[in-house]
């Protein structure tokens, strides 16, 4: 599956609920476009700044999935045709264009997959860890992408010889990253971008409290050279 991922941060003169009402939306009309250009899934993640363990940043993150590049290729020309220029322009007018950017990345699902078919099923919200991430300067985007899919399960603090296995309290009910797709020119503006779901908030403090107490507020230094955490109510848009 490929991803679209909006970091969406609000306009100054945009009230909080209106943007996050305005997102549904525009996200809702894209559920609908034509040709088979409309997403297979859309969900919208809130951020809770006033968690512990979140980075507030965003306010926003939506992610729409498509079958592969063919298909976000339909998405994308609907986007720049008659009938999709409203889904943009209703984005464009919410966003704050230097506080907001857009990953299109390629999604691999390392633990949880039953559970994630059955969370689409069902819909409602379910609360997401997510780390997001730049790379450490010494390692090309492939070289990065091998190594962060040999650490997946563990945390190596920076100056630690060898790496810590996250607990089963912090593990989650699902595990994604979603690795940036190669790009003609340039590279996204982050190299990183995983999930991990929840059922509950009492759960997830567990995985703040994990990272905090491993990392001591530090980075994984021969991985990346900097990241921070989100922490969001998630809704599923369409499924």
């Amino acid at each position: 599956m490929i991803k679209r991922i909006r970091f969406a941060a609000r306009r100054d003169n945009v009230a909080p609920d209106a943007f996050i009402d305005a997102l549904c939306d525009a996200l809702a009309k894209a559920a609908r476009a034509g040709k088979n250009a409309q997403p297979v899934r859309t969900t919208l993640c809130v951020t809770l700044p006033d968690v512990e363990g979140c980075d507030a940043r965003h306010d926003a993150i939506t992610l729409e999935w498509f079958d592969g590049a063919a298909h976000l290729e339909r998405f994308d020309r609907w986007r720049e045709g008659d009938d999709g220029a409203d889904y943009e322009r209703r984005i464009d007018h919410l966003l704050s264009p230097s506080a907001s950017a857009l990953v299109v990345a390629e999604e691999h699902v390392m633990r949880g997959a039953d559970w994630l078919d059955e969370r689409w099923r069902e819909g409602g919200p379910r609360f997401k860890h997510m780390a997001v991430a730049l790379r450490a300067e010494d390692l090309t985007q492939a070289e990065f992408s091998d190594l962060w899919v040999s650490r997946a399960g563990q945390v190596r603090a920076s100056g630690a010889a060898t790496a810590t296995v996250i607990p089963d309290v912090a593990r989650g009910l699902a595990y994604a990253q979603n690795h940036p797709t190669a790009r003609a020119h340039g590279d996204w503006p982050y190299d990183a971008v995983n999930e991990v779901w929840f059922d509950d908030l009492e759960a997830l403090a567990a995985r703040v409290q994990f990272f905090a107490e491993t990392l001591g507020g530090q980075t994984e230094d021969d991985l990346v050279r900097e990241n921070w955490f989100v922490v969001a109510r998630e809704e599923v848009i369409t499924a």
